[in-house]
């Protein structure tokens, strides 16, 4: 029986994993992971190597899923 309810019909639409763009910092090959960080400043840590710092990725889950083309950036709020 499939569900009336339109907020859990609009919420199946939203994807379901966290994506953002984010600036290597540092690389910690002995762990796989990388220091990052993200466009508000915050720096987090999320698993990938083989890359090098400066690198503009993206990041899903805490997990570097390729790179990003240095491209302008701008940050609207609304």
């Amino acid at each position: 029986m499939s569900t009336v309810n339109p907020w859990l019909r609009f919420k199946k639409l939203m994807p379901s994993a966290r994506r953002y763009r984010a600036t290597i910092i540092t690389i910690d090959t002995t762990r796989g992971t990388c220091y990052v960080e993200l466009n508000g400043g915050d720096r987090v840590r999320v698993m990938g190597t083989g890359y090098k710092a400066g690198d503009i990725v993206m990041v899903e889950d805490d997990k570097i899923i390729g790179t990003l083309p240095d491209l302008p950036f701008a940050t609207v709020e609304v």
